[in-house]
């Protein structure tokens, strides 16, 4: 099982720290197909809805802002909507890893 942080699109909702055994299981918490975004200088990897911007899911200004903020090139240019899944980037396999524990301490503890 791989342990992640929901973050929901509600900037309001809190996070939701989470185990992920399958697919299905990222699918269900963004509501659709997944999408990678990577944010290498952090070492995650953020999970969102495929399909959110043609859906036009709510922006999700939390995991958008820290993603512009450690990958310069995406600023202004897209934005992650709907409810997000942030766990760490894969392993040399391309298997998802677990949150790394000092990104999850600081946004749950």
């Amino acid at each position: 099982m791989t342990k992640g942080i929901v973050v929901p699109h509600d900037a309001e909702a809190p996070l939701e720290l989470r185990e992920f055994s399958e697919l299905g299981d990222y699918q269900q918490a963004v509501g659709g197909w997944i999408e990678a975004v990577d944010i290498p200088p952090l070492g995650l990897t953020v999970y969102v809805n495929e399909e959110g911007l043609p859906q036009l899911l709510p922006l999700n200004s939390r995991v958008t802002f820290l993603w512009w903020f450690h990958v310069p090139v995406a600023r202004q240019r897209a934005m992650l909507v709907g409810d997000a899944v942030i766990v760490g980037v894969p392993d040399e396999d391309g298997n998802t890893t677990d949150v790394p524990e000092t990104f999850r301490a600081l946004l749950m503890e």
